[in-house]
Parts: structure tokens; C-alpha cells; sequence
């Protein structure tokens, strides 16, 4: 832009005589571009907060596990449940490992950028953060769910308190009937939020 300014104003220096000393045709040409740079618009991309996945686990009597996941949006929306009840660990922190582990299997379903994964046990959350990991069943299943992360773009692992993960231990208690995933790409419909 900065060129073309200059060529045409030589040019109409040249062809329509002298009208402005040269170094006034540069003092031109650099305020021209001055005012094109502040009249542009830039696309700048903003900020994008982080969803949030919320996991929890239920040890049921008949030996069997129910893993949950809530996914909410940066907003506090919901944007996806999914609830699997399935046999396996005995420990409620395996437990609560394999619901993470569902979590971060259905992470790429939100298509995010960045995902901050939440857990209320924080043996589990010091596992995961845990280079080296150990040998113990919580131990390779956190050492699976890294290894499953290593391609990912932004995730980090949040530690919360049990009254902050209400919605996903509620259906890890209740719904033992349901085992599905469920994704929203709008508003959560008004039947499951009742």
C-alpha cells in the first residue's frame, strides 16, 4: 500500500509538473500509511475460556460401578451428561480414575480447545499430576489417561470439593438406569434438567 501511494504520487509528479517537493511526497506517503494502519480493523480472536468436565463414581452393592460426567461450557451451561454403569474397581478411587478416564474419552465429543478436567478426589488428581506414577491399579489407570492426553491441545486437572460436584454425584447415586453419552450443541433440553 505504502509503494503504490509513492508511485502515484510520482507519477503525478512527474507528468503534471511539480507540485510537492519530493521530501514532502515521502511525508505524505508516511502519513498515509499511518492512516491506513489505524483504520483497519483487526480479526483479533478472543480469549476462550475453558469448559469444564465433571466426574464422579458410585460404588454400588452388587459390586457394580457408576461412572458420570457433566460437561458445562465456559457460560455454566451443559453442554453434555453421559453416564455408563459398568463392573470393575472395588476402590473408590479407581472408581472415581475410570470416570475420568470416560471423561477424557468423550472430551473430543465438545470439540474445545481447552478442557479442564475435575475430580473430587484428590488422590486421583495427584496421580494424574504425577510423572512417574506407581504400580498401583488407580496408579495405571492415571498413567493410561496421560498417555490417552499427550496429543491433546490444553488440559489441565482440577481438584474440587464434593458440594461442588453436585450434578455429576447425583447421577452417579441415581441414575444407575441410564448408559449413554449425550451431547448438546445448543441448551440443554428442559426434560433432563427436571
Amino acid at each position: 500500500m505504502f509503494m503504490w501511494f509513492l508511485r502515484k504520487e510520482r507519477n503525478a509528479h512527474f507528468l503534471n509538473g511539480p507540485k510537492l517537493p519530493e521530501d514532502g511526497i515521502v511525508a505524505r506517503a508516511g502519513f498515509f500509511l499511518t492512516d491506513y494502519k489505524s483504520h483497519q480493523t483487526r480479526d483479533e480472536v478472543a480469549e476462550h475460556a475453558p469448559s469444564r468436565m465433571t466426574t464422579d463414581a458410585a460404588i454400588f452393592p452388587d459390586g457394580e460401578i457408576g461412572l458420570r460426567a457433566v460437561a458445562r461450557d465456559s457460560d455454566g451451561k451443559l453442554r453434555m451428561v453421559a453416564a455408563k454403569r459398568t463392573s470393575g474397581g472395588s476402590y473408590v478411587d479407581q472408581a472415581k480414575a475410570l470416570a475420568v478416564e470416560m471423561g477424557v474419552q468423550l472430551a473430543p465429543l465438545l470439540h474445545e480447545p481447552k478442557l479442564i478436567l475435575e475430580c473430587d478426589s484428590m488422590m486421583v488428581i495427584n496421580k494424574l499430576n504425577d510423572p512417574m506414577g506407581d504400580l498401583t491399579e488407580t496408579g495405571v489407570i492415571c498413567r493410561s489417561i496421560r498417555r490417552s492426553l499427550e496429543g491433546a491441545e490444553q488440559h489441565s486437572w482440577l481438584h474440587i470439593r464434593r458440594e461442588a460436584n453436585g450434578a455429576a454425584h447425583l447421577m452417579a447415586r441415581t441414575y444407575t438406569h441410564r448408559d449413554e453419552r449425550l451431547v448438546w450443541l445448543d441448551s440443554i433440553p428442559d426434560f433432563w434438567i427436571d
